[in-house]
């Protein structure tokens, strides 16, 4: 096999010093351009009178005064001191370091050209060319992730796709793969940020599918690192050699022809180019999860975590653990609740196992206090929506215990191939005994409905305790919210109606107390909730209460007469605050209520119309007003219905008993008059 070198290093008496650059300076000008445009940009004023940073002091003592540039040029960019206002603070654009790091590649790229303008007959026929022609594609490559980063996506896609377009012919190279699969990816991620997620999608699979030939057709040879192209393996010793080397020619890395396939295969690895697929697949769930195709988001998702477990080197366990619990949330959607289980448990062991010791930054502390209270909340979630669909197959199953029966639970066929999923890598033994302690799938009796409660509990309080009021005022509210809804579910498996009515009082207390803190002037869609809520919860309490035979002369039954009233009377009012929080400063309804709140406030009328024509009394003045005002708000309904035909989709069940009551009703409040 003919060996080819890089290029010519030595020196040429018809070239100037400027025309000629190294590998070992091409490689520490792409690694200095890199470090620079990964460096965060300094504020735009400095107050500080002190020296450079850190990092611009290794950045300049870095800089090699050899290398065939400007060095004048280069010195004025490297010296930011020299740009200073005159009360003596320093004075930063944006981006400088990027644009620093842009000059630095401007430079490597005219260098290159020169370079390659100036190869022989021979060393074309060696195969230099194509090396130059890749050390300039990588030069692109960097170029367009700056501009991308500096609010250029314009001149970045030109970038990436001059890179995509010159590695047509040579894209399963093992010098090129990891060029082609990272342009893919960043045309990918810069589509999806212009909301074109058809297009991001085509380039992310178009990656995956150069990926996967790759792996097909050249799966003994290790890809070329990007940052390799420019390193130096081997420089020629002998002055002559059979081939026509002299000394100062020098081999790299990306000469695979040094030895042999098998020996060259080892120069690369698979690091990096496992990793841009990784970054393919992350960016899939993404862009899938925008265009609502819901499966092959979780499907690229669970892809991404397995290949993070094997990823050694870039592998980020708190990343990976809140990755993982959020999956668990998609599964718990449809239903898959032992996969949804799973994911928190592997969630949860990965999070306990990397604890950040008590010496850490208090930073890394802060973030793993942020992932794992984020797992608590999804846990708590989690419990209270086994509770409801639980409710809900009980209803079902009530109303048809035939076809209830005959019917397969939806997470089943969900979960049937979910063993392949497991994650490798964790302890399995530790998953599972954690995995046993959450529910995974749903409850038939309130034993069960017990144990989701306790679960539920214990991690919505650790939540609400972390996200205090006075400093995180929604996501309290939300974790306290989620706690009633733990009592609601509960009760909903409670067979002794005093027991029931007494998880509604705590939910009552719960909302109340909230409610009382919040300023509606700031938090008025929240106290809407919460008013909403409350009318709820006190009705079911009146349920509880009520007595299924009319009330007799008894003093215990007039007691439990009363306070069936006062609950309803309590539901009125909360739906009443809800009602009149749409109203203007005028004081007046609006014609329409919002689109997001216009089922709620009709479905309010309905049900205060349903309360006031429930309450008993024994007062014929007061039943008169009773059910008047149960006329009135049955009436309300009709007439927006009336006034707005597009409502009536919304609420057309409501609707038809409303219709119904204020034909009935009036005669029955006749006969009270009479």
């Amino acid at each position: 096999m003919e060996r080819r070198t890089a290029w010519h290093t030595t020196d040429d008496s018809n070239a100037g010093a400027d025309d000629v650059w190294t590998l070992d300076q091409f490689g520490d000008q792409f690694q200095k351009a890199i470090t620079l445009c990964g460096i965060s940009e300094d504020p735009i004023y400095d107050d500080s009178d002190d020296e450079e940073s850190d990092e611009e002091e290794t950045i300049d003592s870095d800089h090699d005064s050899d290398a065939p540039c400007n060095n004048d040029h280069n010195s004025d960019v490297l010296q930011p001191d020299k740009d200073k206002t005159s009360n003596g603070k320093r004075k930063i654009e944006p981006y400088k370091n990027k644009y620093m790091s842009r000059v630095l590649l401007a430079e490597m790229k005219v260098a290159l050209s020169r370079q390659f303008d100036m190869l022989t007959p021979q060393q074309q026929k060696q195969g230099i060319g194509e090396h130059i022609q890749e050390r300039l594609l990588a030069v692109s490559l960097q170029l367009g992730l700056i501009a991308v980063s500096v609010q250029e996506p314009s001149t970045g896609e030109e970038h990436f796709s001059h890179v995509i377009q010159s590695l047509e012919q040579r894209a399963h190279h093992p010098r090129c793969i990891n060029l082609l699969l990272s342009a893919l990816n960043q045309m990918g991620l810069l589509w999806a940020e212009r909301f074109e997620n058809a297009k991001a999608k085509h380039y992310l699979l178009k990656s995956s599918e150069h990926y996967n030939k790759y792996k097909e057709d050249s799966s003994c040879v290790a890809p070329i690192a990007i940052s390799d192209l420019f390193l130096k393996v081997k420089e020629c010793e002998d002055h002559t050699s059979g081939d026509g080397l002299t000394a100062g020619n020098i081999m790299t890395v990306a000469d695979e022809g040094e030895t042999d396939n098998a020996n060259a295969g080892q120069l690369g690895h698979w690091a990096d180019f496992e990793q841009l697929h990784t970054y393919t697949f992350y960016f899939l769930a993404q862009v899938c999860g925008h265009l609502d195709e819901s499966a092959d988001s979780a499907r690229y998702c669970h892809a991404t975590l397995h290949r993070q477990l094997a990823d050694t080197i870039a592998f980020e366990p708190l990343e990976w653990s809140n990755n993982a619990s959020q999956l668990s949330v998609y599964y718990s959607s449809q239903k898959d609740y032992k996969m949804a289980c799973y994911l928190m448990s592997a969630s949860w062991i990965m999070l306990g196992n990397n604890a950040p010791p008590c010496n850490s930054a208090k930073e890394l502390h802060t973030r793993y206090q942020s992932v794992k209270v984020e797992l608590e909340q999804r846990i708590g979630s989690y419990c209270v929506k086994i509770l409801q669909d639980s409710e809900y197959a009980l209803e079902a199953e009530n109303e048809n215990p035939v076809a209830t029966a005959n019917s397969e639970e939806p997470s089943h066929s969900a979960s049937s191939q979910w063993e392949e999923k497991k994650f490798v890598g964790l302890d399995p033994e530790a998953v599972e005994s954690l995995e046993g302690k959450l529910p995974g799938c749903l409850v038939k009796d309130y034993e069960g409905a017990r144990v989701a409660f306790l679960v539920g509990l214990e991690h919505l309080e650790k939540v609400s305790s972390y996200f205090t009021l006075s400093d995180h005022a929604s996501r309290h509210t939300e974790a306290v919210q989620s706690i009633s809804r733990l009592y609601q579910g509960l009760a909903a498996f409670e067979p002794q109606p005093d027991r029931r009515s007494k998880m509604h009082k705590r939910r009552v207390d719960l909302l109340l107390n909230l409610l009382n803190e919040l300023n509606p002037q700031f938090y008025l869609s929240v106290c809407r909730q919460l008013r909403y809520e409350l009318a709820e919860t006190y009705s079911n309490m009146a349920q509880c209460k009520e007595e299924p035979q009319p009330l007799d002369d008894s003093s215990t039954s007039s007691q439990q007469g009363a306070k069936v009233a006062s609950l309803m009377l309590s539901s009125i009012d909360h739906y009443k605050l809800f009602i009149n929080s749409y109203r203007a400063t005028t004081g007046e309804l609006p014609t329409r209520f919002p689109d997001e709140a216009e089922r709620a406030a009709l479905v309010a009328y309905f049900h205060m119309g349903r309360l006031w024509n429930k309450i008993k009394s024994a007062n014929r003045s007061q039943a008169i007003v009773n059910l008047t005002n149960s006329i009135n708000s049955f009436k309300e309904v009709v007439d927006y219905a009336t006034r707005c035909p597009e409502s009536q989709g919304k609420i057309s069940e409501e609707l038809e008993l409303c219709k119904e009551m204020v034909q009935l009703l009036p005669l029955k409040l006749a006969q009270l008059r009479a």
